[in-house]
């Protein structure tokens, strides 16, 4: 089984292994390979960037917690002179960070082997990370969040020393991998969690909730000033669910060009811009799960209201 899956990502990313294709696009060549050119630039100065004075007459490099400044992953850039080389590496071993994470989050809940292969294929090939492969922070958030689940499942079932140790340092690595709203999803499927399985037992937890925000105040606390200033603090409503999914579009999560192809300017249905491709498997997996199980149950309620969140302004 390990070598079809070491088959299966050798075959989706062909052209960045094999072919010397390169990663680039959107955010990733219009804010993250600048910053983190201009990061790696200072380090070998000796410097650490608090400011870009590049941008503006000086703007913020350290607070903007979307660039992750203090992200061990960003050793890649400094080893690596081609930042593009540099990012398409970090894209392809992040999605094998995902996968390894669903794999022992499965393996933890207890199902078959075959199934946690399946849910670790379902959930790193989805659509939606792959369209994460647009902005970096995203990817490494996304792919890190189950690993936080991980480590925060099993602290609450025994709040021993390493276990607290090791969801400390998982979360606060997901908070310094740099994107915010990812970030808060992930949390607040931690506390959901805790409310439907271990509502007694989550006291034993705070300690280490107050440990990460502790390691991780000296990048959330300049973020905290830093968001003050942002002009988006001043949008409205419309402005938060301006992209919302329309309801046209979810066919294109099961049939991609049914409703037309966006990057054609033939799609009659719009939907959000953070999305993708899901496909029947996870459709018929659900149709066979048993429901009488409570872990499938929670996650049910989290698909059931996450959808219903995505719909947003439709809602």
């Amino acid at each position: 089984m390990r070598v079809m899956i070491l088959f299966l990502f050798a075959i989706f990313f062909f052209r960045q292994i094999f072919g010397g294709d390169v990663w680039y696009c959107c955010d990733n060549l219009l804010i993250n390979i600048p910053a983190r050119k201009f990061q790696m630039e200072e380090l070998r100065k000796g410097v650490f960037p608090i400011e870009n004075p590049y941008i503006f007459s000086g703007t913020p490099f350290l607070a903007d917690i979307n660039l992750a400044a203090l992200y061990p992953g960003n050793i890649l850039f400094f080893l690596i002179q081609n930042s593009f080389r540099a990012l398409t590496i970090a894209i392809v071993y992040h999605f094998f960070i995902a996968f390894i994470g669903v794999y022992l989050t499965a393996k933890m809940l207890g199902v078959s082997r075959i199934a946690r292969y399946v849910s670790a294929i379902v959930f790193t090939f989805s659509g939606a990370m792959v369209t994460y492969t647009n902005n970096l922070p995203m990817l490494q958030v996304a792919a890190l969040l189950p690993w936080v689940f991980w480590a925060w499942v099993r602290l609450l079932a025994r709040p021993i020393p390493i276990r607290v140790i090791v969801f400390v340092l998982l979360a606060s690595l997901q908070i310094f991998a740099g994107h915010a709203q990812l970030m808060y999803y992930t949390w607040l499927l931690l506390v959901a969690w805790a409310l439907w399985f271990r509502p007694k037992k989550i006291w034993p937890a705070v300690g280490a909730i107050v440990l990460v925000i502790l390691i991780t105040s000296v990048q959330t606390l300049p973020f905290l000033q830093f968001a003050r200033g942002s002009t988006r603090s001043t949008f409205g409503w419309e402005y938060a669910v301006f992209d919302s999914l329309n309801p046209l579009a979810i066919v294109r999560l099961l049939i991609p060009w049914s409703v037309g192809i966006l990057n054609e300017g033939s799609a009659w249905a719009m939907g959000g811009s953070v999305y993708g491709y899901v496909g029947v498997l996870p459709l018929v997996l659900v149709l066979v799960a048993p429901r009488r199980n409570a872990v499938v149950r929670f996650f049910l309620i989290v698909v059931f209201a996450s959808f219903i969140a995505a719909l947003g302004k439709y809602t």
